[in-house]
């Protein structure tokens, strides 16, 4: 590739969204977020508790129900579960890591949407809405 005049505006401008990204509310917010879960041990534990439930029923997931305590071990797992999802310093990183990932997926679609509203965009986020049109119509 040939490095060009335009081609090191565009990079200039890729770093400054990139700061600017980087000074955005929501990746300071999620920063905070993510160091607090770091450094809360409680919040650590029951990560780890839920990981160990969640590896054993993956182990017995081919035998489903036939293998003794499995629907034990399945209650277990969803009440671990339930109590890592439900603790504040974890419900708070997941939100403020949904709002960063919500903030960079708008972006994602607005410079394709720059480009052309036929560049597809994969957000990853199963509950990112857009306003695009389908590139297609189904006929019923």
């Amino acid at each position: 590739m040939i490095y060009d005049d335009q081609m090191i505006e565009i990079e200039d401008a890729l770093d400054q969204l990139i700061q600017s990204i980087q000074n955005s509310q929501k990746f300071i917010d999620y920063q905070k977020a993510q160091r607090v879960l770091d450094q809360d041990v409680k919040a650590q534990k029951l990560i780890a508790t839920f990981h160990g439930l969640q590896s054993r029923l993956q182990a017995i997931e081919p035998y489903g129900d036939y293998v003794p305590g499995a629907v034990t071990l399945k209650k277990q797992t969803l009440k671990a579960k339930r109590s890592m999802d439900f603790y504040p310093p974890i419900a708070g990183y997941k939100a403020a890591q949904m709002a960063f990932e919500t903030m960079i997926d708008t972006l994602s679609v607005a410079l394709a949407n720059s480009i052309s509203d036929q560049i597809k965009v994969a957000t990853g986020n199963p509950f990112f809405e857009t306003k695009r049109k389908p590139h297609h119509k189904l006929k019923g």
